[in-house]
């Protein structure tokens, strides 16, 4: 069974991410969980050698890298993310022809996030 996930810490931690490390969503947990790639190099040490603060690291990185199930799902990178295109997607998938025009129509030209943001149904102005 998939726990839940919170959006906002997922995209907090999409907007931290850097090209030193790879975000995962623990599927079990429901956390986001951060892959070092300077724990990596770490991971074939013993546990015992490593010091204490990295020790939780390089078992994360571990499990990630053994897991087979599914478990952890990787997240996409802070440029991977378009977010004209989730709109625009977001807009084709409503069943309501007249809100998803309204939407559309919201999308074109500056500041077209602020009223994207303004026509969303169940939005409140300064969410």
């Amino acid at each position: 069974m998939t726990a839940k996930a919170s959006l906002k810490q997922i995209a907090d931690d999409i907007g931290m991410q850097c090209d030193e490390n790879v975000a995962y969503f623990d599927r079990v947990t429901g956390e986001v969980v951060v892959v070092f790639s300077d724990v990596t190099m770490d991971m074939g040490q013993p546990l015992a050698e490593l010091p204490e603060w990295q020790r939780e690291l390089v078992e994360i990185a571990r499990s990630v890298a053994a897991d087979e199930s599914g478990r952890y799902l990787s997240l996409p990178g802070k440029w991977d993310f378009d977010e004209y295109e989730v709109m625009r997607r977001f807009c084709q998938s409503l069943d309501n022809e007249k809100h998803a025009d309204q939407l559309f129509h919201a999308l074109r030209g500056r500041g077209a996030f602020r009223r994207f943001k303004g026509k969303c149904p169940g939005t409140e102005p300064g969410l």
